[in-house]
């Protein structure tokens, strides 16, 4: 997993808001042999953390049976409902905001 972003913008539903996150992605595959088959499968994971406590808020998780004769995609979406601690909203950018860039 590699840190992408220490200041990405995550839009959090709960709070209907964006809010500031760190964000980090891995994929990797592996291969399977067992009672459910043999197949390979790939997958990815992208976490975002509140970048204050460190807190996981949320992440987004597919996984994916490369195998063309029978496969399958699996995914899970998480995040928080609420948190003990203030999450700070992310500004986000605008045309008038870029132009002093």
């Amino acid at each position: 997993m590699t840190v992408e972003s220490s200041d990405y913008n995550y839009f959090l539903p709960s709070e209907n808001r964006n809010v500031y996150a760190i964000f980090a992605q891995g994929d990797s595959s592996y291969q399977r042999n067992d009672d459910y088959g043999q197949f390979t499968a790939t997958y990815t994971w992208k976490a975002y953390f509140d970048p204050v406590s460190g807190y996981i808020i949320g992440y987004d998780y597919t996984e994916h049976d490369t195998n063309p004769s029978a496969g399958f995609t699996y995914t899970e979406k998480l995040h928080i409902t609420q948190a003990s601690y203030p999450l700070q909203t992310a500004r986000l950018l605008t045309l008038t905001s870029l132009q002093g860039c």
